[in-house]
């Protein structure tokens, strides 16, 4: 896979994630439930790129809530074998857009 993005916790406790090859092929589970699609060459494109201009994935890390923190939603994105987690409060600025799109991705449909 080239992309694996997963979102858990928060008020609802609710987990989705979605996989997405290098073709741009992904596969969505929900609350148990699989769909998939393809995401048009510009789209992965786009994506691939705010990936990489946000050059946090030469490293695993992690970027932990403030203590006392609660009902945070916990992201995990898996790019170039390299794992970034951050929560609502936390996500770094360069990866909110890719965050939002793959967010989106889990969400529709």
């Amino acid at each position: 896979m080239l992309v694996d993005f997963s979102v858990e916790g928060g008020y609802a406790n609710l987990a989705r994630s979605v996989a997405i090859s290098e073709t741009g092929a992904y596969e969505v589970e929900r609350s148990g439930h699989r769909s998939s699609g393809t995401m048009s060459q510009a789209e992965l494109d786009a994506l691939v790129a705010e990936l990489d201009e946000s050059a946090l994935f030469d490293r695993d890390r992690e970027y932990p809530p403030p203590a006392g923190a609660a009902d945070l939603q916990r992201y995990e994105i898996r790019y170039n074998g390299v794992t970034v987690v951050a929560y609502d409060t936390t996500v770094p600025p360069e990866l909110t857009r890719a965050v939002s799109s793959l967010d989106r991705l889990t969400t529709s449909g």
